[in-house]
């Protein structure tokens, strides 16, 4: 195992998670429609081209950029997880979602009606 492999994955992970809580405690829980989050994500992007093309912004501010963009997909996804979570709670129960009757009883009810 490459622990300094490890070492930069916590890092970065470490950097994401930092700015995730920042923007929940900045904005709340976000929950938006898929185009919505698609400008979100479209500025956050913008954001790191701008600071890539004047070229005098500093590393450190790009890697802000950069991590600030990674939060936005981590949000974006858990909006997606929250809705898909909250649609499976609503789904009205179905006949099909009902246990089949074990074969011999369903014989016997149809041979009882033809009686």
């Amino acid at each position: 195992m490459d622990f300094g492999l490890l070492a930069e994955h916590y890092s970065a992970f470490s950097a994401i998670a930092v700015e995730r809580a920042s923007q929940d405690h900045k904005w709340g829980e976000q929950n938006h429609s898929d185009l919505y989050w698609l400008g979100i994500l479209g500025e956050e992007y913008g954001e790191i081209a701008k600071a890539l093309i004047e070229q005098d912004t500093s590393e450190e501010a790009i890697e802000s950029e950069v991590v600030q963009l990674a939060a936005v997909c981590v949000a974006y996804l858990e909006c997606r997880q929250r809705e898909r979570i909250r649609a499976a709670r609503a789904a009205p129960a179905t006949v099909a979602d009902a246990p089949a009757a074990p074969a011999p009883l369903m014989r016997r009810a149809v041979a009882d009606e033809s009686a």
